[in-house]
């Protein structure tokens, strides 16, 4: 050994995939989803001609070694071997029924390529001085997720893809209920591999109904991931205290617990919470990004993630917010549906503040931040809507209701379901009269 270590490469699959293809067109269909781009090739002389072969199919022309060399100017031939060459390709060629398994192997080689420059990468920041660790983690994620969006599709198989929805029909467990009668009747539930969003302006009591759906979902033994980008996780913890005591208030756990009584039943429910929902509630309030977020949720596969709220993720590479929530919602809608097992997504969203100009201030889909976008992929668009807040003393229902809008309900009905509601309790009621006296 001479101490020189060679790049992976398969160049033997390389001229088979290519003569074989030079003899007969037809087998690039075959390939084309496999080797998507002449850099997959490790040879650059490989490169250059499958790039003019992936040219002329794109405009439709006769693929064949004269077409071929026709493409390519005098000094590109002469640096690819001209017609020589070509026919020596011709002569490595394999079978129609090899020549898929023989691209497969191009393409691992390529990825092991990059695993390699992207793993070269994060040591070269990794052993600089001032590197900050944040950064440091956030490329890596990165570089991870680029190599994991290079892997080909399975392709479509119509056998495997009704047995996969017979199963689906079957498994009860794909359907996830809000916990609240009324919501499921309404919107018909959660589904794995879909995305719920809540919207609503500040002081609606948004937050207050996501913390009792994540209540509900732990109450049933399912696994949920919290994103917190706004409250720091202590503050939300100190509202689950405050759900799961049943007596405890947000005031007592603000002013300290100072009395004996308060202070035992806080200590009550955090002995539960941490006995009960120890293994089933993972709680982020680090995570701004995108990479950082759904490497966690690979990690812990969660039935449920909660993310609080999107119009606070950070994304790099694109500048117009319509573009960076389209890609959020978008991201998410594929995690959500190809995790194994899947979860469904609840993404809290605001409101336009253009939405305090109406009379009512009662939120539409066409107030949600970047809308359009939002509104086209979410299976279920729900609204919290506090009337108390908007109306005071004048709203119909009182201190101790609240509204829920099903805006937009792709496997149920839209409407409005009223709800009893207790700010202080941190607590959404199925009765109003519930809520006056809790």
């Amino acid at each position: 050994m001479n101490g020189i270590v060679l790049q992976p490469r398969a160049i033997e699959a390389e001229k088979s995939v290519l003569g074989a293809i030079l003899g007969d067109a037809t087998l690039i269909e075959k390939v084309i989803n496999i080797l998507h781009e002449k850099k997959i090739f490790y040879d650059i002389r490989h490169q250059a001609i499958w790039g003019h072969i992936l040219k002329m199919k794109k405009e439709r022309e006769v693929v064949d070694p004269v077409t071929l060399l026709a493409q390519i100017n005098a000094k590109e031939k002469e640096e690819i071997g001209g017609a020589y060459y070509l026919s020596e390709l011709i002569d490595s060629s394999i079978g129609p029924s090899q020549i898929s398994r023989h691209a497969e192997l191009v393409l691992k080689k390529w990825l092991q390529r990059k695993i390699i420059s992207n793993s070269q990468k994060i040591m070269d920041v990794a052993y600089e001085d001032n590197t900050d660790l944040d950064d440091l983690i956030e490329q890596s994620h990165r570089y991870t997720t680029e190599i994991d969006s290079l892997r080909p599709g399975k392709g479509f198989n119509l056998d495997d893809a009704l047995l996969s929805t017979a199963d689906d029909i079957l498994d009860t467990q794909s359907l996830i209920n809000f916990g609240y009668t009324k919501l499921d009747n309404l919107a018909g539930g959660m589904t794995r591999g879909e995305l719920t969003v809540v919207g609503g302006r500040p002081g609606h009591g948004k937050t207050t109904f996501v913390l009792n759906l994540l209540h509900n979902l732990l109450q049933k033994g399912l696994k949920v991931v919290l994103i917190n980008r706004e409250m720091p996780n202590t503050e939300i913890l100190k509202k689950l205290i405050v759900l799961e005591s049943g007596r405890l208030s947000y005031t007592d756990i603000r002013r300290g617990a100072k009395d004996e009584d308060t202070r035992e039943a806080m200590f009550q429910a955090v002995d539960q919470i941490a006995h009960k929902y120890k293994d089933n509630l993972h709680m982020f309030d680090d995570i701004r990004d995108i990479p950082r977020a759904f490497a966690e949720i690979k990690r812990i596969k969660p039935d449920v993630v909660i993310d609080d709220y999107i119009q606070l993720i950070s994304v790099e590479g694109i500048d117009k917010r319509r573009f960076q929530i389209e890609y959020i919602m978008n991201e998410y809608k594929w995690l959500a549906k190809t995790s194994k097992p899947k979860f469904t997504a609840i993404l809290v969203s605001q409101l336009n503040r253009a939405i305090e100009k109406r009379g009512d201030a009662m939120p539409l889909l066409s107030d949600l931040s970047e809308g359009g976008t939002i509104e086209q992929t979410a299976e279920c668009v729900l609204f919290c809507y506090y009337e108390y807040k908007v109306l005071h003393d004048q709203a119909p229902q009182g201190k101790f209701a609240t509204k829920l809008i099903a805006a937009k309900v792709r496997y149920g009905e839209t409407g409005t379901a009223l709800f009893g509601f207790n700010g202080d309790k941190v607590k959404f009621y199925n009765d109003k009269t519930e809520a006056v006296f809790g």
